[in-house]
């Protein structure tokens, strides 16, 4: 059966489902998980490949690692010190701060062309999850999902409407 899902929602069902994969459940639910896996793959694989980025840019984040691998400060033991940004580790430099700067800004100078590539990927790759494609789903009855389902993201594969669940079951 055909399914009309935006690129982002299929990303969220296919890592929901590959979670459940290796949970306990019915029978039937567990045919449902490996057959929508089955047949998001193609489209999973598609994905991932618009993700992955330039030789160029990848030769930058190398450089940029270096420069912070040089300058970090490191503990008694000479382990690096990361510091908590915005939820991100990054490397704590307070020495020679200045000098790693520098060198940093030098290098974004020069891989400026790959970094703007690299913004245009992301901005094309944020749109293309925005996009509603049509995907083949392997429906399965809510009576069969487990107890602990996260219900919403589920629908796609669901059998009966809302509606019908609320008839039915509450």
């Amino acid at each position: 059966m055909k399914e009309k899902l935006k690129r982002g929602k299929l990303v969220e069902l296919n890592a929901l489902l590959t979670g459940l994969k290796s949970t306990p459940s019915d029978k039937r639910f567990k045919f449902a998980i490996v057959r929508n896996l089955e047949y998001l793959e193609p489209e999973m694989k598609a994905i991932r490949e618009t993700q992955k980025p330039s030789p160029r840019y990848e030769e930058y984040v190398q450089k940029r690692q270096q420069i912070g691998e040089e300058f970090v400060d490191r503990d008694e033991k000479g382990n690096p010190i990361l510091a908590l940004v915005e939820g991100v580790e990054i490397f704590q430099i307070t020495e020679k701060k200045d000098e790693a700067n520098s060198k940093v800004v030098e290098l974004i100078k020069e891989y400026n062309d790959a970094i703007e590539e690299k913004k245009q990927d992301i901005n094309q790759f944020n749109e293309l999850m925005e996009e509603e494609i049509e995907v083949d789903v392997c429906k399965v009855s809510f009576e069969f999902l487990p107890e602990d389902a996260d219900y919403n993201a589920l629908k796609p594969i669901i059998k009966e409407t809302p509606e019908e669940i609320e008839a039915k079951y509450l």
